[in-house]
């Protein structure tokens, strides 16, 4: 029988044992993986997640913004 970890007791813990994981997601996931790698990096990351999470909605707002400029 092999033991299962417990869960991480905070947002923090969660992002510091999944950051490789987080990371990936939002910069390869589906739109719906990536809205809840933000939520979570920016409930418990520290300020470089922050920052990271800021350029990632910077650039899809800017992408958002061609799309519909092509649209017009």
């Amino acid at each position: 029988m092999t033991e299962s970890s417990s869960p991480p007791s905070s947002p923090d813990e969660f992002v510091d044992e999944h950051r490789e994981e987080l990371m990936e997601i939002l910069l390869n996931g589906d739109r719906t993986l990536r809205a809840l790698a933000i939520a979570i990096l920016l409930e418990g990351g520290d300020e470089p997640d922050v920052d990271l999470v800021k350029r990632e909605l910077e650039l899809f707002e800017d992408l958002d913004e061609k799309v519909r400029e092509e649209l017009r």
